[in-house]
């Protein structure tokens, strides 16, 4: 009997933990035989004791701190050592929250074999062992009861060698483990079964492709069957995957084992059959965002693996699987394009060369709106196309591959929908053949293209580069495509009908022209070099509603190295014959400069139609000059408006405000402006993140009205002239500034009833296009005073100031009778007369046009008193007319009597007016007026 106190490992080798042990210890012998009885307990200390003249080795303190982490607080076995035989009656081991109970253990470490019953109680955990195991006979059972997963993993994690990521990850849920075997483990009868009802795992890492920490992956009603010998056993597999949107469903069933008992599992020929396989995936990335349409992979017949190990042979063995099928079935609409098939034949991987052919049939075009998400459903390519594929490779030293894929029926259509109108437009393609081939021979690889439609043109090509093959450490090779690798090919395209690609645009828009392109490919893969033409002939846009029409056009260009080079670009606008419509010839080039695009277009005018409509005629002469530095754009140039025709229409329709929202389904919004505090805008902005920098435009243009720019409409007829300059610096989109001044020249101008000669008409811009400075003045043709009235028009555009106006000056009322009788206000119902002109101005509508403008008159008024000048006594009406500048004509009908008396005015100067009367009295004057103060 030894009684331990304090007893320092480390004190007796420098390789034994420095741990103080304090118990008893009891060994006896007799013969070869050893019975030992011990019963140890660890000392609590708060640092192990150490050496004082030697320093514990490294691992044999990595050994105490694994120790202490157990946190063990006793250990007690007894038993005997006999000829290679341990027995062990009893085993104890407890630590503060576990603990190992054993008894009637056998173990022979030669054999190896051994017995007995053990028990695991640990936090959440229960584990028992019952068995006998021998190479060639044995028997047992084994169950593990995890009740909560999360303790369980939490004292796991504080094992000694727990790697970092496993103590950084976390887990939950319950599992059951029951198993048991019968015969030796060289090929035993095993049954076992793994229930999950439920489990969550997280790894606490974060998705490369977002920098956000990985959803959890879980685990629900899985479990797992195993019955059967080594040699010939059935796995049975049925459960659910979740991580965040994703779910995963599976139900598998197999059958295998090694073909040759006896044998280390590592030198075991293995071969297995797949009988069943269900697979369904719910991806939402994968089904445009619809959290109830899953993706189906089926099994159609067994498949036959089966792997044989090449001893001795690095990297060596063989891998086979015998021909089989799957059955994909996607959550499309159209059940004709909801499944493809996948057969192969049989597949080998044999001294690092894989070899493997089949096909595949039925594959949609339907597939990529599904794959490409939200992009690829509103792209507007669709159609009921059908491909189908196939291949043949060797992968390994040498690289041989044949594969093709192939339209074999339906039709591709392109659809547009305008976003004002809603009207939706198709055009069928027409395709004839869709082709993409791709060929190795050693490392020359080889890509062909062929597309051959009825109306979206035609496409050939071929390229060629070479792949590079590397060697690993353990003798495999793989194939890559370096940046260094040649590239040499060539493309040809041709769209002959462009006016099939009309359907496709605005309501009232339509194409015309013919494309083609010879492009040759040279350089690498990381600089690729192009060389060839791109040409179009007799190019034409119209649209009637716009009132845009250009023909005749041309391109002529050419590709060098990463430029395109464009050396001529014409249109000429219509409206007339082919000399009369004015011409727009560009040129340029664009190409790639460190990944960036650089562009520069330099492009004349030459009295060109811009624009036909019969309220906006428009013709420009002058020079543009643009330029692409990356995301930096510039525009640059100088117009004159050659002649313009601008008629404002009197009523247009009605619109809604940007404070107008209307909703649609699923929180869209139809129209008007998504403010912050709408629900829709904010989940919007929050799925899109934070705004990324874009485009800029720095643009300077001149603008020069010319002496042929007439204005017409709500009320005006002018001529305007003079210059502008706008100018813009920031974001594309942002409003430009504009700097001039524009002027009226001559012209009238309608108010109050009134024609009003326009004397002064200035807006003068010096900031947003928008609110420009006034300064108009419209007066009232007087041929018998020289009293000035009209109206003025003056602060801007936002913010106008309008008042009435007289020289000399007059009191407003005064101003107003002038304004509308052309006089000044009876002393008898003078009120009277100018509210009842006044109200019939406002009746008139808007942009003051008056009531006698819908009859075609220039005046209508009505006076309460009798005029000793003109004869006409009591109350009367009066017509008014103007024939040209300086002949007026009136005829005025008293309401007391029958008679009537037309009046014609003839402006002879600025003080000389001739007027003639018929009527009740006849006569002729000569008016001479003289104003004075």
């Amino acid at each position: 009997m030894t009684t331990l106190n304090g007893i320092d490992p480390a004190r007796l080798h420098t390789q034994l933990a420095p741990f103080p042990l304090d118990g008893t210890a009891k060994v006896s012998g007799e013969g070869t035989a050893i019975d030992f009885d011990a019963a140890l307990q660890a000392r609590a200390t708060s640092r192990p004791a150490t050496p004082r003249s030697q320093a514990p080795s490294a691992q044999a303190q990595a050994l105490a701190r694994d120790i202490s982490a157990l946190r063990l607080q006793s250990a007690a076995a007894q038993g005997r050592w006999q000829d290679g035989l341990l027995r062990i009656g009893t085993l104890r081991v407890r630590a503060t929250d576990a603990e190992l109970t054993g008894s009637n253990i056998e173990a022979r470490p030669e054999g190896p074999s051994g017995k007995g019953q053990l028990q695991l109680s640990a936090p959440g955990t229960l584990v028992k062992f019952d068995g006998d195991v021998r190479e060639r006979a044995g028997g047992g059972t084994l169950s593990a009861e995890v009740s909560d997963l999360a303790r369980a993993f939490a004292w796991v994690q504080k094992l000694p060698g727990i790697p970092a990521d496993l103590k950084a990850a976390s887990a939950s849920g319950r599992l059951s483990l029951n198993g048991s075997w019968q015969g030796g483990w060289s090929d035993p009868s095993v049954k076992a079964q793994l229930d999950v009802p439920a489990a969550e795992w997280h790894a606490n890492t974060k998705d490369k492709a977002s920098d956000e920490a990985a959803p959890p992956i879980k685990l629900q009603a899985t479990s797992l069957s195993l019955n059967g010998r080594l040699a010939q056993a059935q796995l049975e597999a049925q459960g659910t995957l979740l991580q965040g949107q994703r779910t995963l469903k599976l139900q598998a069933s197999a059958a295998g084992g090694r073909n040759r008992a006896g044998a280390t599992l590592a030198t075991s020929n293995w071969q297995a059959t797949l009988r069943e396989l269900h697979l369904t995936v719910l991806d939402p990335a994968l089904s445009q965002n619809r959290t109830d349409a899953p993706w189906r992979i089926n099994s159609r017949t067994p498949v036959t693996f089966s792997w044989a190990p090449a001893p001795g042979a690095r990297g060596g063995g063989e891998f086979n699987a015998s021909a089989g099928e799957l059955v994909l079935t996607a959550p499309t609409k159209a059940a004709a394009d909801s499944q493809a098939i996948v057969a192969w034949q049989p597949i080998e991987w044999r001294a690092g060369t894989l070899s493997t052919s089949g096909r595949i049939t039925g594959l949609p075009l339907a597939w990529t709106e599904l794959f490409g998400g939200p992009q690829a459903a509103d792209s507007g390519v669709s159609g009921d196309v059908i491909f189908d594929g196939k291949w043949n490779a060797q992968l390994g030293k040498t690289m041989l591959i044949d594969a093709e894929l192939a339209r074999t029926r339906g039709d591709l259509a392109i659809t547009t929908k305008d976003a004002d109108t809603g009207v939706q437009s198709r055009i069928a393609a027409g395709v004839k053949d869709a082709r993409l081939q791709l060929r190795s021979q050693g490392q020359a690889v080889t890509l062909r293209v062929n597309w051959d439609t009825e109306q979206l043109g035609t496409v050939t090509g071929e390229m060629r580069s070479q792949l590079t093959p590397v060697t690993s450490a353990d003798g495999g090779t793989s194939w890559s495509w370096p940046e260094t690798a040649p590239l040499s090919g060539e493309v040809r395209a041709g769209l002959p009908r462009i006016a099939a690609w009309s359907r496709l645009a605005p309501p009232g828009w339509r194409l015309k022209g013919s494309l083609a392109a010879d492009v040759r490919i040279a350089g690498t893969r990381e600089a690729p070099q192009l060389s060839g033409t791109l040409g179009a002939d007799d190019l034409a846009l119209r649209s009637i509603v716009d009132g845009i029409e250009f023909n005749n056009g041309k391109l002529r260009a050419r590709l060098d190295g990463q430029r395109l080079i464009v050396d001529e670009f014409s249109l000429r606008g219509g409206g007339g014959g082919a000399q009369t419509g004015g011409t727009l010839k560009a040129s340029g080039e664009a190409g790639l400069q460190n990944g960036q695009v650089r562009a520069t277009l330099n492009a004349t005018l030459d009295h060109l139609h811009a624009s036909l409509r019969t309220d906006r005629l428009v013709t420009v002469s002058g020079q543009i000059q643009a330029g692409m530095d990356g995301s930096e754009a510039t525009l640059d140039g100088k117009l004159r408006v050659d002649r313009a025709r601008i008629t404002l229409p009197d009523e247009t329709a009605p619109t809604l405000g940007d404070d107008v929202v209307v909703r649609g389904a699923k929180e869209r919004i139809g129209t008007g402006r998504a403010y912050p505090s709408d629900l829709a805008s904010q989940k919007q902005t929050a799925a899109e993140g934070p705004t990324k920098k874009g485009a800029t435009l720095k643009a300077d243009v001149q603008i020069d009205l010319g002496d042929d720019f007439r204005l017409s409409g709500q009320g005006v007829d002018t001529r305007l002239a003079g210059q502008l300059q706008l100018a813009t610096s920031g974001p594309v989109g942002t409003l430009p500034r504009a700097t001039g001044v524009v002027n009226t020249v001559g012209g009238t101008f309608r108010a109050y009833s009134q024609q009003l000669n326009i004397e002064t008409g200035e807006v003068r811009f010096n900031g947003p296009l928008t609110n420009p400075t006034l300064n108009v003045l419209a007066l009232r043709p007087n041929y018998q005073s020289d009293q000035r009235v009209g109206v003025q028009i003056t602060g801007s555009a936002l913010l106008p100031r309008i008042r009435l106006y007289a020289q000399p000056e007059l009191p407003d009322s005064e101003k107003l009778a002038w304004l509308i009788l052309g006089r000044a206000a009876p002393s008898s119902g003078a009120e009277s007369a100018m509210l009842q002109q006044a109200a019939l101005a406002i009746v008139g509508g808007r942009e003051g046009k008056s009531m006698a403008s819908r009859f075609g008159l220039d005046e209508l008024s009505f006076s309460g008193g009798g005029d000793t000048d003109t004869g006409t006594t009591g109350a009367s009406l009066t017509f008014g007319k103007r024939i040209s500048d300086k002949l007026y004509a009136t005829y005025e009908h008293s309401l007391a009597g029958a008679m009537g008396t037309v009046f014609v005015y003839y402006e002879l100067s600025k003080r000389w007016l001739l007027r003639g009367q018929a009527g009740e009295r006849s006569a002729v004057d000569l008016i001479f007026t003289l104003s004075f103060d």
